[in-house]
């Protein structure tokens, strides 16, 4: 009898799930790894810095996020898009596209960052109303051109389906990560400068090592050609990138303004509980998006995105239902009992994370028809709605209304991305079990925050019977066990 952990089991176990599946697998959880990393450190920093530093790390994380899209300028996405359109010899263009984008993107990042650096006292006193923090902020920007040029060179692997390769570069640069972090915040306690060490070094390791994986494809040449070409198809979102990056992050900077370090601490914790779902999204988003792309022209492909749309928005709200009904538990895993105030929060932020991953399953009319500047325009106004639900909520109701505001502000988001892309290719998309799967979760919610049984057992076997009624209610009533026998075929076929 074969081994279960033997090649050919392995094989047998992908066969048994569509395509897709597997590559989601493979890819998107793979591309996860160091945002797993990352939760595992987490009740050791929470319980090593003041929650006061936790929240600074918070603010200077989504400070450094904004320069990310400046050093991107999501050129990454323009490579993608042409990967399989070169004109002439397909190696030979394909090394001429990623050269070009790796040589600018080391150019171009590391005159970003020094000039940050040069600035780096005045930001930290405009954030935190010091120059203390003026070291951190340079080191978590100086990360950013080696992050970079790994995303790049994952992306031609992605592009490439080379899941050994892609695998271990996210294996390295979690480990290395992990270790790091060991070192300089717990073993070494150079607390927040520590911590930022350790984010600089593994990107400059992973961004060595992923050179080295696509060494066929870099060359010493810059194609204009490729390059421009690329770069109409993606300097069209950058807006868009920023935009994206105000309905992640302003709420962090708006909220320096509104109430402390702490408070922040305990609003960043709960994303931290809703990171379950980003990883879920983000592992679709990996393995999702190369199909898409491949297939973006084919109308038998755009017949069968009403189920990816139902299916996707099933699987990940049921999931926030999980994470949500015990929220409480995983704030007792990551942290101190003094960030349980975040709890009530996490709902909000697993929703808002649905809602971001779920352009991918309805764009078709935006990326075929190559008018990108959708995207920027959506985005825009998401971010303006962020802004303006934040100045209206964040005065009387603190974190909680920055919550609120960034899932409100999301929803806009995805919602016009929705109406201009349907306008431009019609998918006949049924959204009717989305609404009610949606509903039934905000239900889940509001009963787990409204009662509170005193006895934490009987609290606590309360909601997991409020989740399983949910499930029901969503596998049983309204995809009526479509995605359960389908669920038992592939174990069937598996089993045979």
């Amino acid at each position: 009898m074969p081994s279960i952990f033997s090649k050919a089991t392995f094989h047998k176990l992908l066969a048994g799930f569509p395509k897709l599946t597997g590559d989601i697998l493979i890819y998107g959880i793979g591309g996860s790894l160091a945002q797993i990393v990352g939760l595992v450190t987490i009740p050791i920093i929470t319980r090593i810095l003041t929650s006061s530093e936790y929240g600074s790390v918070d603010v200077i994380t989504a400070a450094a996020a904004y320069f990310t899209v400046l050093i991107t300028l999501n050129l990454g996405t323009g490579l993608m898009r042409f990967y399989y359109e070169t004109t002439g010899d397909p190696e030979v263009d394909r090394t001429k596209m990623v050269s070009s984008l790796a040589w600018f993107t080391l150019v171009f990042g590391g005159l970003v960052a020094g000039l940050v650096a040069l600035f780096a006292g005045g930001l930290s006193d405009m954030l935190f109303d010091t120059p203390a923090y003026g070291t951190a902020i340079t080191l978590a920007v100086a990360s950013l051109p080696f992050v970079a040029l790994k995303e790049l060179f994952k992306n031609v692997l992605r592009m490439q389906r080379k899941p050994v390769n892609f695998l271990a570069i996210n294996i390295l640069y979690a480990l290395v990560t992990f270790a790091l972090i060991l070192l300089f915040v717990w073993g070494t306690k150079d607390g927040i400068e520590g911590y930022f060490w350790a984010q600089l070094i593994s990107a400059v390791i992973a961004a060595l090592v992923s050179a080295w994986l696509c060494r066929h494809h870099l060359g010493f040449n810059f194609s204009r050609r490729w390059f421009w070409l690329m770069a109409a198809y993606s300097l069209p979102m950058v807006p868009g990138g920023l935009f994206t990056w105000g309905m992640t992050y302003v709420n962090r900077i708006l909220l320096t303004q509104y109430t402390t370090a702490s408070q922040i601490a305990y609003y960043g914790m709960a994303t931290k509980a809703a990171k379950v779902i980003e990883l879920v999204v983000t592992a679709f988003i990996l393995g999702w998006f190369p199909v898409f792309l491949q297939y973006i022209n084919s109308p038998t492909f755009h017949a069968k995105m009403d189920r990816v749309f139902r299916y996707y928005f099933f699987a990940t709200v049921s999931l926030s239902a999980v994470v949500t009904a015990f929220g409480r538990e995983f704030f007792m895993l990551l942290a101190p009992p003094e960030y349980a105030a975040g709890v009530v929060l996490v709902a909000l932020l697993c929703l808002k994370q649905v809602f971001y991953g779920s352009t991918y399953t309805y764009t078709v009319g935006i990326t075929q028809t190559k008018k990108t500047y959708f995207v920027s325009i959506s985005t825009g106004l998401g971010v303006a709605a962020t802004i303006l639900f934040s100045l209206l909520l964040l005065p009387g109701y603190g974190i909680f209304g920055a919550a609120l505001a960034d899932l409100l502000g999301t929803f806009v988001y995805a919602l016009l991305m929705l109406v201009f892309s349907e306008r431009l290719v019609k998918l006949n998309l049924n959204y009717l079990p989305v609404i009610l799967a949606i509903v039934g979760f905000l239900l889940l919610w509001g009963v787990c925050v409204l009662v509170q049984l005193p006895n934490p057992w009987l609290d606590a076997l309360l909601r997991a019977g409020l989740l399983a009624a949910y499930l029901v209610f969503v596998y049983t009533i309204i995809d009526r066990g479509q995605i359960l026998k389908k669920l038992l075929s592939a174990v069937r076929r598996m089993a045979d």
